[in-house]
């Protein structure tokens, strides 16, 4: 069986480094089309066989790169995999916890938890994952961010932001004026405000904090776990 190394093809310094590498390569993208696996009018082209964007559960840019990489690692391996039981696997597969993980829906508010994004970054990601309006709760204790790097995806993606924890303020200093921010130290009283709105003006409830956990919780495991357990009441009918 062959060396294979999947490329992402915007990263031209890896792609340039792997010229000297004497292996198969492949590339995937979300938009070159000249890629071994890219996304074309809102499907996931791999070779002959595609898949329906809107079909696959995980959502966002970042898990349709990994899926790529992992359709093409599968090809290098098994060429003549079945595209029927890969699409029924991407159509069921719920991901990791704490990452974009769906929960549940109440009264049309879908909610999702996730609590690993610690950064920036990964909390743009998530929110470029959604077309609906999102209902954010972010915060905890700053890593050092400027959240005002992120002003352009927040005036496109939220709606209203319900700032916990140490970082209520930067994010309220940030984001105010695009944005209603409201801040809370109670988590429950955040989720179930965040419930609320969603029930008011429609949109998703998402946690995705961009910041650590410790101000408040033991670790981002505890911080998601709580975050599903408050949601299971609401769903109960009965608020924590």
């Amino acid at each position: 069986m062959k060396n294979i190394s999947f490329l992402y093809s915007r990263l031209d310094n890896v792609i340039e480094y792997s010229q000297a590498l004497n292996i198969e390569k492949r590339y995937f993208s979300l938009w070159d089309k000249d890629s071994d696996s890219y996304i074309e009018n809102g499907n996931l082209i791999i070779g002959k066989r595609n898949f329906p964007v809107s079909d696959i559960f995980l959502k966002g840019p970042h898990n349709l790169q990994n899926i790529m990489a992992a359709l093409l690692a599968l090809s290098g391996i098994y060429p003549t995999w079945d595209q029927k039981l890969a699409a029924d696997v991407l159509s069921k597969f719920k991901g990791l916890s704490h990452r974009l993980e769906y929960v549940d829906t109440i009264e049309g508010v879908a909610f999702y938890n996730d609590s690993k994004a610690t950064t920036l970054d990964s909390l743009e990601a998530a929110l470029r994952s959604y077309n609906e309006p999102v209902i954010l709760i972010a915060g905890g204790k700053n890593k050092g961010s400027d959240f005002r790097d992120l002003n352009k995806v927040v005036k496109e993606k939220v709606k209203e932001v319900v700032a916990i924890g140490k970082a209520g303020e930067d994010i309220e200093t940030a984001w105010s004026h695009l944005v209603p921010v409201h801040k809370s130290w109670n988590f429950e009283e955040a989720v179930n405000w965040a419930y609320d709105l969603g029930r008011k003006t429609g949109g998703i409830v998402l946690l995705s904090p961009a910041c650590a956990s410790f101000d408040m919780f033991e670790n981002f495991e505890d911080r998601g776990n709580q975050f599903k357990k408050i949601v299971r009441h609401l769903a109960d009918g009965t608020k924590v």
